[in-house]
């Protein structure tokens, strides 16, 4: 009689354990939507993990989202949410953003240049290819990373909708 309630005690515990392990897939949608409140559609999306500056904080998280005119390829709207400043909650800024040129050494890099919506450490973003974006300090100088986390957001190309992580 032991036994057999040691075994539904042992398997009723492995069950629960398959059901809660990190294996176990989990979906989350977007925090962004996929069209701004004009209705221009994403034009590109970066994310990445970044030094924080604050003492308290190792790594902020980085969602960017551009949105632009699809008829004009426009820049037009950005959502940009940073996660890391306290705890796990994101941090939304929502503004316009331009294209302008010009960086340290580089006379034809492209920046993108969020309004002053955006926090000031994250208004300027060099464009070093389609994929790459390398946050700029004001002096549009590449901001450095540290022995742990590297200052660059990559373009994320999945199509928008629920993403599934295991």
């Amino acid at each position: 009689m032991l036994v057999a309630a040691l075994a539904i005690v042992a398997g009723t515990g492995f069950w629960l354990l398959q059901k809660t392990s990190p294996s176990a897939p989990v979906t989350f949608d977007p925090p962004y939507p996929e069209f701004n409140a004009n209705g221009d559609p994403i034009f590109a999306v970066f994310e990445g993990r970044i030094p924080c500056d604050g003492e308290d904080c190792r790594m902020l998280k980085i969602g960017l989202v551009f949105y632009g005119n699809g008829e004009a390829e426009a820049p037009a709207t950005y959502w940009l949410g940073r996660i890391g400043l306290w705890g796990n909650e994101r941090s939304v800024t929502t503004g316009r953003w331009t294209m302008q040129r010009g960086v340290k050494n580089y006379p034809d890099a492209i920046v993108y240049k969020l309004d002053s919506n955006a926090p000031a450490n994250f208004q300027l973003f060099w464009r070093v290819n389609d994929n790459v974006l390398l946050p700029l300090d004001r002096d549009l100088n590449p901001k450095a990373g540290n022995s742990a986390w590297g200052s660059m957001l990559s373009r994320y190309n999945a199509p928008y909708g629920p993403r599934t992580y295991r």
